[in-house]
């Protein structure tokens, strides 16, 4: 019945990304040791273990390591990763019929997939008979269970039961060494004053941090060295990859960068003072992937082809001036940092 969700969690965990255990990381890792390696009577079959972090704060990467491990030392014992919400369904599928379980359960986000009383209360019902079965349980969570609504008094109990672990949030030191473990396992260096500064960003997560440090050595060589230039490169990426500032707040850096109101910079109005910054508000619009039409309508009701010559000829000024290239590059490093702080 479970073979072909063991297949694919062995498959989701068999090469996970790079783990370094930081500090904050360490009580978890010891819990999840425990919990996958039971080698004396109090660490018996059947326990539960509930880890609590918010989002980004590094559960789903630990829980990887765990089961790798688990699956590395131990590769006869079985395992399944879902949701939830998802082993939820199944049970209901299932039906009354007896159900012989994997060795150990992960039941993923629960507080995010449970969305009822009733749901939590039927999953509290699940986890009674995971006990009865001695299934090693692993559930996860990004609030404490009494700070979520859909929780039951029955769920809440059940998890209380258990060996609760939470994640705190990591120190600035701790992203650093985050930031260098990672380096070192893809055998690059990254500078020191490029550590420091993805050390700082906000929000600060694990996530946060795993995701600037992968955006910056995506492409790098074996033995590369990642510089201020490389930082700069990928910041300017994240106007153009996924989340992008909106027209408005591009309009409010453009206009205060070049001294106009906001107000003039999207008029009709032809004044020469106003071409330049209009070009430049444009441009950068264009390359966070606005399209043309919504551009020109944005700024003064200007029509596609407006907004691809002014494109056009700002381009050609850049390749031309340096100091105006350099002028719109700091632009879109201030909407990139700005975009970062406002999603974190």
């Amino acid at each position: 019945m479970f073979e072909s969700l063991v297949a694919r969690s062995r498959a989701a965990v068999r090469d996970p990304h790079p783990f370094v255990l930081l500090p904050e990381l360490r009580f978890a890792a010891t819990a999840l040791e425990r919990l996958t390696h039971p080698g004396r009577s109090v660490d018996r079959p059947g326990s539960l273990t509930v880890v609590i972090g918010p989002r980004g704060s590094g559960k789903t990467r630990i829980v990887a390591h765990a089961l790798a491990e688990l699956a590395r030392k131990q590769p006869r014992t079985q395992f399944v990763v879902q949701s939830a919400g998802d082993w939820l369904h199944f049970v209901e599928q299932a039906g009354p019929s007896e159900v012989s379980y994997p060795a150990m359960i992960v039941a993923e986000d629960a507080d995010r997939t449970l969305t009822s009383p009733d749901a939590a209360d039927a999953f509290a019902r699940w986890l009674d008979e995971l006990q009865r079965q001695n299934v090693r349980v692993l559930v996860t969570l990004s609030e404490p269970p009494g700070q979520v609504p859909a929780f039951s008094p029955r769920l809440f109990s059940r998890l209380h039961a258990g060996l609760t672990v939470r994640l705190p949030a990591l120190s600035t030191d701790s992203r650093r060494q985050l930031v260098r473990g990672m380096a070192e396992s893809r055998e690059v260096l990254i500078a020191e004053d490029v550590v420091d500064w993805i050390a700082s960003q906000a929000p600060g997560t694990c996530r946060s941090v795993v995701q600037l440090v992968e955006q910056l050595t995506r492409s790098s060589r074996s033995g590369a060295v990642i510089t201020t230039h490389a930082l700069e490169k990928a910041r300017l990426a994240d106007v153009s990859n996924g989340e992008r500032p909106s027209l408005a707040v591009i309009a409010a850096e453009v206009a205060d960068e070049f001294g106009v109101p906001v107000g003039e910079l999207r008029s009709e109005s032809r004044d020469q003072a106003l071409q330049l910054p209009r070009r430049c508000a444009m441009w950068i619009a264009h390359e966070a992937r606005w399209p043309m039409a919504q551009i020109g309508r944005y700024f003064g009701r200007r029509t596609h082809a407006s907004v691809s010559y002014s494109c056009r000829e700002l381009t050609r000024q850049l390749t031309d001036v340096p100091t105006l290239r350099d002028r719109v590059q700091r632009l879109q490093l201030r909407l990139a940092d700005r975009l970062r702080e406002e999603c974190g």
